[in-house]
């Protein structure tokens, strides 16, 4: 049996509205009959008897249209609720697409809530690259090291076994970090709350084009094992007990040392008297 839909009900409706409103004319058009006297009475005893309404429940217009108006407000009610009930499935709808879609209509934005939980909430490498010449470096905004693991390279062509000096500085003799040539050896020095730690490479720097290299990779808190390489030589290597914990007060230089000295080792500004093609961070996001 084929289903009645919207329309059909709206159709009975009105047809109901026809037959109520039929009969009560029907009920009207009877009314005179059912009043007339009889032959033997004068006309002003006819016209003193009540209507009594014998043709039924519709000889009476306007409770036919109560009826009428009741039964069409019923129906209405009915065909209202049926309609909402109806249209409920369509208003979920919407959402359940939307947790059904495929992967490839998922906006690049929600990429990252799919990541593994073993990466979710790392930040990704971070690298820096400098020049020498720069202006100096301020401290918030030099390469963030602290408690992390991460790599120093600098590349460097070497004219002559002269050729020293600072390669990259960062902070003072009370608390900083840096980079230098020094007897054609590559140094690397921290000074933490006014100690210093210093690893020297056991062979020299060559003349011409190399690339020098400081590795450090974290083991504990604020601890971790240092590495220098020469052109991918290990050169030598030592453990530090304690690593800087938050940015020095003086910003970074790049080819010499502008500020307080790091070390006394040398006097500021000890440039770096070769050619210094770039200094590049790379820092772990752990």
């Amino acid at each position: 049996m084929k289903k009645m839909t919207y329309r059909s009900y709206l159709l009975i409706s009105a047809t109901l509205c026809v037959i109520l409103a039929v009969a009560a004319c029907g009920g009207l058009a009877e009314r005179p009959a059912s009043t007339q006297a009889p032959a033997t009475q004068t006309a002003p005893q006819a016209t003193a008897i009540p209507v009594t309404g014998a043709a039924g429940p519709f000889s009476s217009f306007p409770w036919a249209l109560l009826i009428a108006s009741i039964l069409l407000l019923l129906l209405i009610y009915v065909l209202v609720t049926r309609r909402t009930v109806e249209a409920s499935p369509s208003v979920a709808g919407p959402s359940k697409i939307t947790v059904s879609a495929p992967p490839s209509a998922v906006s690049p934005a929600a990429a990252p809530v799919a990541a593994s939980p073993e990466t979710r909430n790392q930040p990704a490498p971070m690298r820096y690259e400098y020049t020498k010449g720069m202006e100096t470096i301020p401290p918030f905004e030099a390469p963030p090291i602290y408690d992390r693991s991460y790599e120093i390279t600098v590349d460097v062509n070497r004219p002559t076994t002269r050729s020293n000096g600072v390669l990259l500085s960062m902070g003072s003799m009370q608390a900083g970090y840096g980079m230098y040539l020094q007897d054609s050896r590559l140094i690397f020095e921290q000074a933490q709350e006014g100690m210093h730690e210093r690893m020297v490479s056991i062979i020299p720097a060559p003349i011409g084009a190399s690339t020098l290299r400081f590795r450090f990779m974290r083991t504990a808190p604020f601890q971790g094992i240092g590495t220098l390489y020469i052109d991918g030589r290990m050169v030598n290597s030592m453990f530090f007990e304690r690593t800087l914990s938050t940015p020095p007060a003086e910003g970074m230089d790049i080819g010499h040392d502008g500020g307080t000295p790091l070390t006394d080792a040398y006097i500021p500004p000890y440039p770096f008297e070769g050619s210094l093609i770039r200094v590049v961070f790379e820092i772990s996001s752990v």
